[in-house]
């Protein structure tokens, strides 16, 4: 047997290197010129040990290739499973997520306005993890209140959860009641801030109830007209109607006016502003009302809109409605007049007008047909309303005529022959006047911010195409407010009473000093007044010595030679049903020789500045200076007025 294998290798060499010898067939892939890819060279199992060796010899390095290849496999699948095996022991063997912490809510769809009921919130936890440390936020809305606590509105229920299992789920109770206009819908939105157990992170899941509120517990409604004149004066309705078996406490009605609207008057007064009224309590059933008088300030084609809200007051804010039973609105829509009307009081076009006490006030009505029919048969009044009119000085000037049962001046065809008949585009013009009452302070009556308001109505009727007259009318309202009438004095003294002793010789004398008392006094009527001054200047021969009374008042020497005194707030009364205001300070002069025989100044010009609140009108009023003529002391003789040497 060895024999034969060595004649075997002997005759397969010689074929090899015999120069005669065949070629050996080459396969098919081995043929292929494309560029070996590396990796498929070593792994692709296309090949076999038969095409490099001979028959039954079997490759070493086939064999090693091999076993890399399963432990490069194996180690593949460990580090797979390793990291698996960690993020199921990191995340509780499952996937975790908060959509699986699922809040839900059980409750009505539906509740009566002021009537309590109560839902239920489900948190249940899917997860197969248990959740810990779970606070849940309900927040109820504005309008809905905890039973627990209802003098709050629009706050947040917090309830926590120590523990859900996985699987399980948690239920609270929560009493509220819903306040609000009937089919209004209350949204209340819930959210849970949790932990996964073994986790530190938070995560959060979030859900919301709805409610419909189908009534009310107090019903608003308002009557007044849809459509108004600009500058016409109407009124609003207001009423409140109890619709609860229960008794309403604290309720606070309040007004939202469009922008321009000018309020008149309220009746019952309001309580806080012009927009509050603070209602009280309603019992079951039980109703009340308010009425609004004012004038929309719009132009034509606007549409005003009022908000009318009634709700609990706020403990803590009387201005503010903590939880609101009700809002509604009502739309009043400006309409362009028929026949135009347009009011001047002294040239002034202006809704309210300023004016000084005790004058006299021409008033001109211009009027305009702005429409293409005829007008015939029109009518001008205005009524006076006010107790600062002074009702003998009203004059119509031969046109027109005042009525003084009810303060109307009135013109008509009879007396004023162009308002017969009024073309389309025809104008005209009227007037009258009147005098304001004196707000003197010594009056010793008091009128509180005194106003005059003018009433302008116009009538008429159109002639249409059908010639049947159509009754028209066209409304116009004026304020006359009345300046505050105040009085300044100034005056100084030696001899009479005064809070000081002064000293020095009288008459004065060359290079001697002499000591006087400088009074001021202030007395106001009507309107408070902010911002009051008082100021002047001391000549270069006199001083400020620096004693003044009262001590409470602010009266100083800034700089040089300047005396000011900081009034600031003068009320309403001063002087008329109070004290005035008064001040005392002491001046000390040193004449010179130049002075001998000579009437000579104690202060400047002395200037009062100030504005009054209610008219807004700056005040002014200045005095001569004060000089040693002191004809304001009663001890005083005319010689005193000279200096002497």
């Amino acid at each position: 047997m060895p024999g034969e294998n060595r004649d075997t290798i002997r005759r397969i060499e010689e074929g090899l290197y015999s120069p005669n010898a065949h070629e050996v067939p080459i396969g098919h892939e081995l043929s292929s010129r494309r560029a070996p890819r590396v990796e498929e060279d070593w792994k692709d199992d296309g090949f076999n040990d038969g095409d490099f060796a001979s028959p039954g010899v079997t490759s070493p390095m086939k064999k090693s290739k091999s076993f890399v290849k399963i432990f490069l496999i194996a180690a593949l699948v460990f580090f797979g499973v390793a990291v698996g095996y960690g993020a199921w022991k990191m995340f509780g063997g499952s996937t975790l997520s908060s959509k699986d912490v699922v809040i839900s809510v059980e409750g009505p769809g539906t509740a009566g306005g002021g009537e309590a009921f109560t839902f239920t919130v489900v948190v249940s936890n899917k997860n197969s993890t248990d959740v810990e440390s779970a606070d849940l936020a309900i927040n109820l809305p504005d309008g809905m209140v905890d039973v627990s606590d209802p003098t709050k509105s629009a706050v947040t229920i917090h309830k926590t959860f120590t523990h859900i299992v996985a699987g399980g789920e948690q239920r609270e109770q929560v009493s509220v009641v819903a306040f609000g206009a009937q089919g209004e819908e209350k949204k209340v939105p819930l959210s849970l801030d949790f932990r996964f157990a073994g986790q530190s992170a938070t995560w959060e899941s979030k859900s919301e109830y709805s409610v419909t509120v189908t009534s009310s517990p107090v019903n608003l409604t308002v009557e007044t007209t849809n459509e108004v004149n600009a500058g016409q004066e109407f009124d609003l309705d207001i009423k409140v109607v109890s619709n609860t078996d229960k008794q309403l406490d604290g309720l606070l009605l309040k007004i939202d006016y469009p922008q321009g609207f000018q309020f008149h008057g309220a009746s019952p007064n309001s309580t806080y502003g012009q927009n509050l009224w603070s209602v009280g309590s309603l019992k079951p059933g039980e109703a009340t009302e308010v009425r609004i008088r004012g004038a929309t300030g719009g132009d034509e084609g606007e549409q005003e809109i009022f908000t009318i809200t009634l709700g609990a007051q706020d403990p803590k804010d009387t201005h503010l409605i903590a939880t609101t039973y009700n809002a509604i609105t009502q739309t009043v829509t400006i309409k362009k007049p028929f026949l135009s009307v347009d009011m001047e009081v002294d040239g002034d076009h202006d809704p309210t007008h300023a004016a000084d006490s005790g004058k006299t006030l021409n008033v001109s009505l211009n009027w305009q047909n702005t429409i293409d029919s005829k007008i015939v048969d029109a009518e001008l009044d205005v009524k006076i309303n006010g107790q600062a009119l002074d009702r003998y000085s009203v004059s119509t000037g031969g046109q027109g005529f005042y009525r003084s049962s009810d303060n109307t001046v009135v013109w008509t065809k009879g007396d004023t022959p162009e308002l017969s008949v009024i073309d389309p585009g025809s104008s005209g013009t009227v007037s009258f006047s009147f005098r304001t009452i004196t707000l003197s302070s010594d009056q010793g009556k008091l009128f509180k911010n005194p106003t005059i308001t003018l009433e302008v109505s116009a009538k008429g009727h159109r002639v249409s195409d059908t010639n049947v007259p159509e009754s028209i009318s066209t409304f116009l309202t004026r304020t006359i407010a009345l300046n505050t009438n105040f009085n300044f004095a100034s005056r100084a003294i030696y001899f009479g009473s005064s809070p000081f002793t002064n000293s020095g010789p009288m008459p004065p004398k060359a290079e001697k000093e002499t000591t006087y008392t400088v009074i001021w006094t202030l007395a106001n009527s009507a309107n408070d007044i902010s911002g009051a001054t008082v100021r002047t200047s001391l000549p270069v021969y006199a001083r400020f010595v620096g004693t003044v009374s009262p001590g409470t008042e602010k009266l100083s020497n800034p700089i040089g030679q300047d005396i000011v005194w900081d009034v600031g707030t003068i009320k309403a009364g001063a002087g008329v049903t109070a004290p005035p205001r008064e001040v005392a300070f002491q001046i000390a002069i040193t004449p010179s020789l130049s002075q001998v025989e000579r009437v000579v100044n104690l202060t400047d010009s002395v200037m009062f500045t100030g504005t009054d609140t209610f008219t807004q009108t700056s005040l002014s009023d200045t005095k001569t200076p004060l000089t040693t003529r002191i004809t304001t002391d009663p001890q005083f003789q005319n010689q005193d007025a000279f200096i002497t040497q």
